[in-house]
C-alpha cells in the first residue's frame, strides 16, 4: 500500500506513473487494488475501473468499453442518444479538440450518430485514431483533475486492448495519472 500511495503523490505531483501489482492467483491483487481504490475515492481522486475477463479474451476492447462507461457514466440500459450527450459533453468540456473525436468514439461505444455517422476508414487507421483519441482523452482529464486507471485481472486482456493500455503506458507520464495494472 505504501508503494502505491508514493505512486500516487507523484501522479498528483505531475510525475505519471504506472504500477503493476503481479502475484499468483489468490493472493490478494484485487484486494491490494480495492483497498487503494476505496483509498482514493475517499481523497477526492477520480478512480476509472475496468476488468479482463477470461471468457472475453477475444472481444476486442471490452475492458476499455466499460472503463468508459464508467468515465461518462453511461449506463447499459441507457439509450444511444443519451449516451451521445453524456460523452459528447465531457469530451468538449475537458478539450474542445476532441469534438472531430466524436463521430469516432460514438462508433466505438457503440452508440453511432446517425446523423453524422463514421466515414468508412481502413482498420489500422481507425485504431490509430482511437489510440490518439485516448491519448488526448487522458491528457484533457490529468488537465481537469488527477485520475487513476484501474485494470483488473490483465493475464486476461485482449489483443487490442494490451496494445491500447501499451500505448497509455507511454502517454502517461506526461499526466497527473496513475495507471494501475493488476495480473
Amino acid at each position: 500500500m505504501a508503494t502505491l500511495d508514493a505512486a500516487l503523490e507523484r501522479a498528483l505531483a505531475g510525475r505519471g506513473q504506472v504500477v503493476g501489482v503481479v502475484a499468483s492467483a489468490g493472493l490478494g491483487k484485487s484486494r491490494l487494488c480495492y483497498e487503494f481504490a476505496e483509498r482514493c475515492r475517499a481523497r477526492g481522486v477520480a478512480l476509472h475501473a475496468a476488468h479482463c475477463l477470461a471468457h472475453a479474451r477475444t472481444l476486442a476492447f471490452l475492458p476499455v468499453r466499460e472503463l468508459l462507461r464508467n468515465f461518462f457514466d453511461i449506463r447499459e440500459d441507457g439509450d444511444d442518444r443519451q449516451a451521445r450527450k453524456q460523452i459528447a459533453g465531457e469530451l468538449t468540456l475537458l478539450d474542445e479538440g476532441l469534438r472531430d473525436y466524436l463521430p469516432l468514439i460514438f462508433d466505438f461505444m457503440r452508440v453511432p450518430d446517425p446523423e453524422r455517422p463514421l466515414p468508412s476508414m481502413d482498420p489500422g487507421i481507425r485504431q490509430a485514431r482511437l489510440f490518439d483519441a485516448f491519448g488526448r482523452l487522458a491528457q484533457a482529464t490529468s488537465r481537469a483533475q488527477p485520475a487513476v486507471f484501474l485494470f483488473e485481472d490483465l493475464h486476461w486482456v485482449d489483443e487490442s486492448t494490451d496494445a491500447l493500455i501499451g500505448a497509455m503506458v507511454d502517454q502517461v507520464a506526461t499526466t497527473r495519472s496513475l495507471l494501475l495494472l493488476n495480473f
